[in-house]
């Protein structure tokens, strides 16, 4: 799994790719998924909402998760293994767009420099497949935003989803919370996901609340 650009998360992955392009110059990057795989089958296995059992692996194939729903949208009627395998490409693609969003992996890409190759070994058969990503534009999309001062009213999750919902939003500014901390959660049973960041330095706390359509493209929330 290759995650998207942040400075300031999984910064060892972004690391190794910012020496091998720009220290190396290397020429191509080649991610490679291989048949059977234990994270792909723990990705797959995953649910919105669930607790972690785990305290790093299952929050690192969750990057994997637009690849998941697509496979479960497309091929929900296959049994669990012929999913596994088609997800196994599918999450080496998410990895190829990921790399793209770093800035001097793009620059390579648009310079012809550096070439992005997939890879798929199949070590029961000893084959071996490699491609190319054929990236297609994007559809124009409008995202509607808005913020809501929750005031004398309770602050609870299912309060701030209704009210994302009454209001047709897709990402919900919520401010003067009262929660502590700082932390990423899914809202049971609702499919948004919120970030918060609790009181701190006479700060009322603020959150954001994403919908379900835009959750698994946002990396990382920060107060400034």
């Amino acid at each position: 799994m290759v995650p998207c650009y942040c400075k300031n998360k999984h910064t060892g992955v972004g690391s190794a790719i910012e020496y091998a392009v720009c220290a190396l110059k290397v020429k191509v990057i080649v991610v490679i998924g291989h048949s059977r795989c234990g994270g792909i089958k723990a990705l797959l296995s995953l649910k919105d909402g669930e607790d972690d059992s785990f305290h790093f692996v299952e929050d690192w194939v969750r990057i994997g998760f637009s690849a998941k729903k697509k496979v479960k949208d497309e091929c929900c009627d296959l049994p669990f293994e012929d999913q596994c395998a088609i997800l196994e490409k599918e999450a080496v693609n998410v990895s190829l767009q990921n790399l793209s969003t770093y800035p001097f992996v793009k620059e390579g890409v648009a310079n012809r420099t550096l070439k992005l190759v997939g890879g798929h070994y199949d070590f029961v058969s000893g084959k071996f497949d490699t491609w190319e990503l054929v990236r297609k534009l994007a559809e124009p999309r409008r995202i509607r935003l808005d913020s809501w001062n929750v005031g004398s009213r309770t602050g609870k999750l299912r309060e701030l989803v209704d009210a994302a919902v009454r209001r047709g939003v897709d990402i919900l500014c919520v401010q003067e919370t009262k929660w502590r901390g700082q932390k990423a959660k899914e809202v049971e049973d609702t499919g948004f996901k919120l970030w918060y960041t609790g009181t701190a330095a006479n700060r009322n706390g603020v959150c954001i609340l994403i919908n379900k359509s835009l959750k698994y493209e946002v990396v990382d929330v920060k107060r400034h």
